[in-house]
């Protein structure tokens, strides 16, 4: 959703003319200003922090340039500018190309009339949107229908790419189930599986042969919500639950199951490693059975992952991407395509697509986003965010070349970012000649204190100059000069700058740290000057940052805190489809069950929201994401295990789900463009009590929901799942459940229906509904907050049927 207020080309003139510096310094961001400071300063200074001095130090700038308008690449490489080239061409396309500069020569390229800006490819605190919902947005009900070409409406021939922390391409959830089949033997007879000890039939000789037996992996749940059990690792039993458990082919029966180029397996190898089953569980009750099948897990549903050598592709060698060990990216991959319709409990939203990697930690957008459209994929989902030295509106040179990328077809899908997690957003109005104090707290994370701090102050008003005073607990104070050079106050060392962006938003930087390493603790002061004149008062924005902490802890605010204008980088772009994230499980924290005060169906605190700095609104659609998604967690993340799960949340959580739609919706109607599938998630968006009946800069357009939308494109259902069925049917998420549970009804006509809970000693408990419904979809929601926890049935009951859903309340 965006509202321009007034055309660029005017913000940029106004910029160009206002600005303080010359015209050549103007060019240079103030990050790549900054470093050229650090080199000029305090060359091998040891003190310099580590992170800073990795990015400084080095033989030439990794840098992004931005060029007056579209260019030839080869143009400018044969006149002499360095730019970045990949496998395929250059890295970049239309306006924006990365280049590798000497350090010397920055200030020479940016006098050329034809570049407009050069950035410095590092940023100071760029992090994941950290922090299913199939049911809950209308997927489960759009993988039973069918395309054009009869096929189910599961992603299948689609490809959605994550630009993020990289994938765990091991994990089991990322391998297609295949046709091929396996029977397996009771070789105990015993009539039931029996772990180490019952065989996987490869031969198929009626044999248990050596080198057949048959496993399986606890699907182990990093759940520190305890939504399972546990005690904070649920599932790790011992016990084969079909739905979250993997059975693989023990070949050597050392009861791990081994995979990899280190166990001498390739990317022709099913599942990478040791053979990988899914249960054909054909009467339901989550075990395996004597005679029911084996499935094999065959062919991995990455398609390629871009790394700074080059991509690694299926079939060739993707078994040797570079791990995950954040483990974001592969939490964000699950919720996108993993696992299996109808045979695992978490499944992402379209499971049949494929997948692209590229992790924002090693590459930059001029390297992964145009081999992203190069590979054919139309759907890009951003899962990152920055808030300090970036003037927030859209004009770094990473946001045009989104908008470029936008222009040429791929839906450029962006978290809001998790900035209200935390107190590291303040917002102030300032009067001419005031000088207005705010205190920002440093505390300990982890055990460990910041030993760095950086910020930044925007504002709109270029033609009033601000300058800002920095106090430490101990009684020593600084004028911070503006201009980069560093400056020296009791054991600190600080540098600042000020800078007006191309769209005219005034933006001055500061960062300080411990000339020794000394910890940043207690309550700081830094006093804001306006020197009088000018606008009589206006709006503020200050972010605050440090190197220990993510989206909150470490430095924060004490006054002046604002959850307005806290949606982050680069989902600030003009192009970006903004999501923000809702509960529906209603936990507040990660300790999930019986800890919260979310109610389903809210907002989530943490969720980035209002207008962007010069008031263009950017919100687009809400999607669940609040601490209530459990996907595939990576083994080298931490904690890792092989094949299991996580507990995931924030705006990261929100992203895939809007991707994964757009992916379910681009297969029903392939010729849809880019902007048609924006127009029609909004369109068919849902909106309720939380939402409000308007578009807001919170909500935007409301609740993501695709499977109005995808019927609305006249996709014919299957024949067993009808749009509208032919019995009344009865479904209820999550389940178990903590204080609030959804409740589905799809009905055949349109008829009087009573919807009920009961304990089980048959006492009716709540009346959700007596009356009259429409034919289709129906929605309700039970809060149990006076309920104990235990087991409960809903029923549902119309003219001519009754039908009951077993419910579980946790608390």
């Amino acid at each position: 959703m965006r509202r321009l207020l007034v055309p660029f080309f005017l913000l940029v003139t106004v910029a160009t003319a206002s600005l303080a510096a010359d015209y050549t310094t103007a060019k240079i961001s103030p990050t790549l200003r900054f470093l050229m400071a650090i080199r000029a300063q305090h060359i091998s200074d040891a003190q310099i922090p580590a992170e800073i001095r990795s990015a400084a130090f080095t033989t030439e700038a990794k840098v992004t340039i931005r060029f007056a308008e579209n260019v030839n690449p080869a143009d400018w490489d044969n006149a002499g500018l360095p730019l970045r080239k990949t496998g395929t061409g250059y890295a970049g396309a239309g306006p924006v190309y990365c280049a590798d500069l000497k350090w010397e020569d920055i200030s020479y390229w940016a006098e050329h009339p034809d570049i407009l800006q050069i950035e410095a490819v590092w940023r100071p605190k760029i992090i994941p949107c950290l922090e299913l919902s199939a049911p809950e947005v209308g997927a489960t009900g759009v993988w039973d229908m069918l395309d054009g070409s009869g096929i189910p409406i599961t992603g299948e021939g689609g490809i959605v790419a994550d630009f993020d922390t990289g994938i765990d391409v091991f994990h089991p959830m990322f391998f297609q189930a295949s046709e091929q089949r396996y029977d397996w033997i009771d070789s105990d007879g015993n009539n039931e599986f029996t772990p180490r000890t019952d065989a996987v039939d490869l031969n198929d000789n009626g044999i248990a042969d050596w080198g057949e037996t048959l496993n399986f992996l606890d699907g182990e749940i990093y759940d520190p919500a305890l939504t399972f059990g546990g005690d904070g690792t649920s599932n790790a039993d011992g016990v084969f639950q079909a739905d979250w458990d993997w059975l693989y082919n023990d070949v050597n029966d050392d009861d791990q199951r081994q995979y990899g180029t280190e166990y001498g397996y390739d990317d022709a190898d099913p599942g990478f490693g040791e053979k990988l089953f899914y249960c054909d569980d054909v009467n339901a009750n989550n075990s395996l059975d004597v005679g029911e099948q084996l499935i094999l897990l065959d062919q991995s549903k990455i398609r390629a992952v871009l790394e700074p050598n080059g991509a690694r592709e299926r079939g060739v060698d993707l078994i040797e991407t570079i791990p995950d060990y954040n483990g974001h990216g592969t939490a964000v991959s699950g919720v996108l395509a993993g696992g299996e319709p109808g045979r695992s409990r978490f499944c992402g939203l379209a499971p049949d697509a494929d997948l692209l990697m590229g992790s924002f930690q090693m590459l930059s957008f001029a390297e992964y986003l145009p081999w992203v459209r190069d590979m054919g994929c139309e759907i890009l989902l951003y899962e990152f965010g920055g808030w300090i030295w970036n003037p927030l509106d859209g004009s770094t040179n990473e946001e045009a070349l989104l908008d470029f990328e936008a222009g040429e077809g791929v839906l450029q899908v962006a978290p809001a970012g998790n900035l209200n997690r935390g107190y590291k957003h303040a917002q102030f109005d300032i009067s001419s000649g005031e000088d207005l104090t705010m205190e920002f707290f440093s505390d300990s994370v982890y055990g460990d204190w910041p030993t760095l701090v950086m910020g930044t102050y925007l504002w709109r008003e270029i033609s009033d100059t601000l300058s800002f005073t920095l106090s430490d607990p101990y009684g020593f104070t600084l004028d911070l000069n503006g201009s980069w050079e560093p400056q020296n106050f009791g054991s600190w060392e600080a540098f600042s700058g000020f800078w007006v962006s191309p769209r005219g938003t005034a933006e001055f930087d500061f960062v300080f740290y411990g000339t020794s390493g000394e910890p940043i603790m207690d309550v700081w002061e830094i006093t804001v000057h306006h020197p009088g004149g000018g606008t009589s008062s206006f709006e503020v924005n200050a972010n605050l940052s440090d190197d220990q902490s993510s989206w909150h802890d470490g430095a924060e605010w004490i006054d002046y805190r604002s959850y307005d204008k806290t949606v982050t980088w680069p989902s600030t772009a003009d192009s970006a489809f903004v999501l923000g994230s809702y509960s529906t499980r209603g936990y507040e924290q990660y300790w999930g069950v019986g800890a919260g005060s979310i109610a389903v169906g809210d907002i989530s605190l943490f969720s980035g929201r209002g207008t962007r700095i010069d008031g263009v609104s950017l919100l687009s659609l809400a999607a669940p994401g609040n601490y209530d998604v459990y996907s595939a967690r990576s083994v080298w993340g931490d904690p890792g295990t092989h094949a299991g799960y996580r507990q995931f949340s924030g705006t990261s959580a929100a992203g895939p789900h809007v991707a994964a739609s757009a992916v379910l919706v681009k297969q029903a109607e392939p010729e849809l463009t880019r902007a048609e599938i924006e127009q029609h998630l909004e369109n068919y968006a849902i909106k309720d009590q939380f939402t409000g009946p308007d578009y807001n800069d919170t909500w935007g357009h409301g609740k993501i929901r695709v499977d109005d939308l995808v019927s609305y494109l006249d996709v014919p259902p299957t024949a067993n799942q009808p749009v509208i069925p032919e019995i009344m049917q009865l479904s209820a998420y999550p389940n178990p459940f903590n204080a609030t549970v959804a409740l589905y009804l799809n009905l055949p006509q349109r008829e009087p229906v009573s919807l009920k809970v009961f304990d089980v000693q048959g006492r009716a408990v709540a009346t959700l509904h007596d009356g009259m419904l429409n034919a289709g979809s129906q929605r309700f929601y039970w809060q149990a907050d006076a309920a104990a926890s235990g087991i409960y049935l809903v029923s549902a009951t119309r003219t001519d049927q009754t039908a009951v859903q077993k419910i579980v309340l946790l608390k």
